[in-house]
Parts: C-alpha cells; sequence; structure tokens
C-alpha cells in the first residue's frame, strides 16, 4: 500500500490586518492508492504533511508568508471512505515561549519598591561602629523631634520576592533557623547587613515537586531603629544642657538593632536571579 499526500490549493485561506499576516490554512487529501484502510494515527506523519511542533518547537514554516509557522492541524474522514482523509493546518505567528514557570529548577525575582513611615528623632545620624549590637552612644545628627516627641520621616524601602521550584524534600529547617536575619555578605547588589529574610510560602506543583517563594526587604540603613531614652517617668528625655546642640529636645538617642543575626544568603540557592553590580 502507498498512501499519498495532495494539497487542495483551493483550501489555501489567509487573514491580514494591521499591516501583518495573522493566520492561513492549507488543506491537504491523504488517501491510499490502492484502496486499503488508513488508521488516522498515521495520518498526521505522512510525508507532505507541515509539522504542528510542540512545546519549545516551532511547527513548519508557512511555504510562502513569512514569520507565519504551522500549530494546529485538525483530521477529518472523507464521508464512507476508510482510505481518504482531509488534514487542515493552521498557521499562526511565530511562538515566543518563556520559561515554564512549574519547571524544576525554575526561579523568578519580584520586587516592589515603597515608601515607609517612621518615627525618628534624628535626621543624618552616625552610623554606628557595631551593625549588629549598637551600643548607648547618642547617634549624633540633626535634631528634629519636638521637646522629646519624634516626626514620621519617609524612607525608600524595597521589598522581593523570589520564586524558586524545587523537587527535594521542602527544607523547613533551614527555614525555620533563617528567618529574620540579614545577610552577612554582599548579595549581588545588596551591601551586607540590608537584606531581611521575612519567610518563605511553599505550594505544591506536583508529586514532589514544590514552588517556594521566599519574601525579602531590603533596608539601607541596615535595620537599625532610633529609640529615644526615657527618664523616670517613662517620657522621653529631653537634654539637661550637657549637649548644646540638643536643647529641650530628645537626649539621648541610640540604635536599636531588631534583627541582631546574620546569614549566609548564597545558601538559598537562588543568586543566579539576584540583580548583579554593573
Amino acid at each position: 500500500m502507498s498512501i499519498q499526500v495532495e494539497e487542495l490549493l483551493a483550501g489555501r485561506e489567509v487573514t491580514f490586518s494591521t499591516g501583518a499576516y495573522r493566520s492561513a490554512s492549507r488543506t491537504f487529501v491523504v488517501y491510499s492508492d490502492s484502496g486499503q484502510e488508513i488508521d488516522v494515527s498515521e495520518v498526521l506523519y505522512q510525508s507532505g504533511i507541515p509539522d504542528v511542533g510542540e512545546f519549545m518547537v516551532q511547527g513548519a514554516a508557512h511555504p510562502t508568508l513569512p514569520f507565519m509557522t504551522a500549530q494546529e492541524a485538525s483530521v477529518q474522514p472523507y464521508p464512507e471512505h476508510k482510505d481518504a482523509f482531509q488534514v487542515t493546518i493552521k498557521y499562526g505567528r511565530l511562538k515566543i515561549w518563556g520559561p515554564d514557570p512549574n519547571s524544576v529548577g525554575y526561579m523568578s525575582f519580584n520586587a516592589d519598591v515603597q515608601t515607609e513611615f517612621r518615627d525618628v528623632w534624628r535626621t543624618l545620624p552616625n552610623v554606628p561602629d557595631d551593625i549588629n549590637n549598637p551600643g548607648d552612644d547618642d547617634i549624633g545628627g540633626t535634631a528634629i523631634d519636638v521637646k522629646g516627641e519624634p516626626v514620621s520621616q519617609a524612607f525608600t524601602t524595597t521589598s522581593f520576592e523570589i520564586e524558586h521550584v524545587i523537587d527535594y524534600p521542602i527544607p523547613f529547617s533551614f527555614l525555620l533557623n533563617t528567618g529574620g536575619k540579614r545577610n552577612s555578605g554582599q548579595w549581588g547588589v545588596f551591601n551586607p547587613n540590608t537584606v531581611l529574610y521575612e519567610g518563605t510560602r511553599v505550594s505544591s506543583v506536583g508529586i514532589g515537586v514544590y514552588r517556594m517563594t521566599h519574601t525579602f526587604h531590603f533596608d539601607g540603613m541596615y535595620h537599625l531603629r532610633q529609640v529615644s531614652v526615657p527618664d523616670f517617668s517613662g517620657s522621653a528625655a529631653l537634654n539637661d544642657g550637657t549637649a548644646s546642640n540638643y536643647a529641650l529636645q530628645a537626649y539621648p538617642v541610640v540604635w536599636r538593632q531588631p534583627f541582631s543575626q546574620t546569614y549566609n544568603f548564597s545558601n538559598f540557592g537562588v543568586d543566579q536571579v539576584i540583580p548583579q553590580t554593573g
């Protein structure tokens, strides 16, 4: 038995709009020259039938239209015939695939730059020598409080999420032990001590495959917070005259670090998507 393939030129169709070809189709007849039955599963594999491709693989190019590839095929038997089929191939614009977000090893980085308001007593303060455990020395800078009451000031911060699809057991112990820690070393564009790990969401993608979404927070001031030392009444202690720069203002004002521990964030295994310095 020999199987023949012929194109029906009357079956060619094209749509054109906004300056480009948008879709097209071609029609073929597949038949047996001996009249023997053809298995429908064999039809699309005959020489002369354009390949419609698969995920991440382009289909066959249209013979005359640029940037058009075969993307869909339909097969219909001719009525009362087991030895003949009509095949319609539909063409579309070249496909552009992104990475599969459910494939093992997939990673993505998404950032959100925000304005955050904090109560502060000083502007342009000194950075402490020990960021992890600052002492009780006054932080210096320019006082802006009103008789010990802090002023709310805007700071620009960045929150970001990193997705990572894995096919190994969820590292709960690692995640629990790392929560609330800052990066101990340079991490891409992020200087040491500026990134805080806030937590991870875990969801199942398939059997034994999980998506971990890590959340981090960047703060250029190392997540330090200004604190006014209280007097015996519980209010902010005011300058007693020993610091002439801070008359009738809170004194001393000290740094406190809510997140004193650090960790090597490269152990998250997501350095590939961390923005890098130019």
